[in-house]
């Protein structure tokens, strides 16, 4: 459930791009001043010049550094698609939030050809990070995104998915499944015990997605309608939604990106009670969890938290996990007044029970989900457009056409849910590995998890 920070550079969850490398950030708030946006010019008066791509990036640093913008800038500083990918209100104060508190950036070195430039940009603790952007004819930012300078990769890449699994399986105890989507079936191509019920972390937000497309699909929510940040709703990081005060507005549609692409557990929260627990629980089996049972009943993340950290963790064992159904919502109501802030965050930095304390499905049940999740974007077709903000590892250019993913993690746990598709063909990448007693280091498990994804390239 929460993300290891060596997990989010492995994800590139600094990325803030728009075509091709998707967008994942945290989020905060923006006030504003109005710059012109830089157009072309032209030198002989019939051939412009090609636009100032540096120009372009300078003031993004700008911005990074504190200078305020509009939406009406925003508007008209970044292109239409851009803007699509990375709303304003959302994805694009995340980035702000995300990387503000670094300033003051300098630029240390750059590059251009034609419309497309680089700079590597220095933060004030000497954080070295890159920031590639594209422009149109006109100066106006089609694509941007930051990365660190070096991209974390594999000393020594698995040559085939059964050699990543037995990597895998070094770390932790692994559950994973590869498969390729054939009508409505999944067809194993490689698995670990993929029918025993594996823990979640943050994977278990698909099941809320699923749930939230059933509803919008029904009629009875709208991806418009608005979400109040309650206080009592609020959870710990990851995500920024626990930043806003309490009465701001989101829309659904926002909140619901926000749990996906930067898997913020107080838009996880918020929507599990907009939709309601029981339904979520019911929704689980309906998008075929076959471990639902586990999950009953269904925890929200502070709840989650509660049990794990902070003056309910007593209730943990033998009480939570040892008890039947009945109990555990008995427990529930001890935990309702316990706030996010009444959780010390930072002291979780050891594995407590992530093996017995989340949320469960087996690797068959995610493959199972995603041919739900597949059949549902035919009539909800935004939860598509949901799950492809963060491609988690971003795929090299010209592979996979479509990529989706959900992380998470806790210390102990790493858990990965793909699915990708090139040349029509869908395939299905899901699974989690867990130490019980060791926090590992998150980074090779992804990229070993992703290079599993990529060896199913057809």
């Amino acid at each position: 459930m929460r993300r290891a920070t060596t997990y989010l550079i492995a994800a590139t969850l600094l990325l803030a791009a728009a075509c091709g490398d998707t967008a994942t950030t945290t989020t905060s708030t923006g006030a504003a001043t109005t710059t012109s946006v830089p157009a072309a010019t032209t030198s002989s008066g019939t051939e412009p010049d090609v636009p100032d791509v540096q120009a372009g990036i300078s003031w993004f640093v700008s911005v990074l550094n504190g200078v305020d913008i509009t939406a009406g800038e925003y508007e008209s500083r970044f292109g239409e698609e851009f803007r699509a990918q990375v709303p304003f209100d959302t994805a694009f104060q995340s980035v702000l939030a995300q990387f503000r508190p670094l300033a003051p950036y300098k630029i240390v070195d750059t590059d251009s050809a034609g419309t497309r430039g680089e700079a590597t940009i220095e933060a004030s603790d000497g954080t070295r990070l890159r920031i590639v952007a594209e422009v149109d004819q006109d100066g106006v930012i089609t694509t941007l995104f930051i990365q660190p300078t070096e991209q974390p990769e594999l000393n020594d890449p698995p040559g085939s998915v059964a050699e990543a699994f037995e990597r895998l399986a070094e770390i932790g105890q692994l559950r994973a499944i590869a498969a390729e989507v054939t009508g409505d079936a999944c067809v194993p191509i490689a698995n670990r015990v993929e029918n025993e019920a594996a823990p979640l972390g943050s994977v278990f937000k698909l099941y809320v997605l699923a749930a939230l497309g059933d509803s919008i699909a029904a009629g009875d929510i709208a991806w418009t309608d608005p979400v109040t940040i309650r206080e009592e709703l609020k959870s710990i990081p990851t995500g920024t939604l626990q930043d806003r005060a309490a009465g701001d507005v989101v829309t659904v549609r926002e909140a619901a990106e926000l749990m996906i692409s930067i898997s913020d557990n107080t838009a996880a929260d918020h929507l599990i009670d907009l939709l309601g627990r029981e339904t979520i629980e019911r929704s689980q089996t309906e998008h075929g969890n076959s471990s639902a049972q586990l999950n009953l009943p269904f925890l929200d993340t502070r709840e989650f938290a509660a049990l794990k950290i902070g003056p309910a963790s007593d209730l943990r064992d033998p009480q939570w996990i040892e008890g039947d159904e009945q109990t555990r919502r008995s427990i529930l109501d001890q935990l309702a007044e316990i706030s996010a802030d009444d959780l010390p965050v930072a002291e979780w930095v050891t594995p407590v029970d992530p093996d017995r304390v989340e949320w469960f499905a087996t690797p068959a049940d995610l493959c199972r989900l995603a041919l739900s999740l597949i059949d549902l974007t035919e009539e909800v077709p935004e939860i598509g457009e949901i799950l492809e903000i963060n491609p988690g590892i971003p795929a090299a250019e010209g592979t996979w056409d479509r990529v989706w993913f959900k992380g998470g993690s806790e210390p102990g746990l790493a858990a990965v849910w793909w699915v990708t598709e090139a040349g029509g063909r869908v395939f299905v990448t899901a699974g989690s590995v867990v130490d019980p007693d060791v926090a590992f280091d998150t980074t090779e498990a992804i990229l070993l998890f992703g290079a599993v994804r990529d060896l199913l390239l057809p």
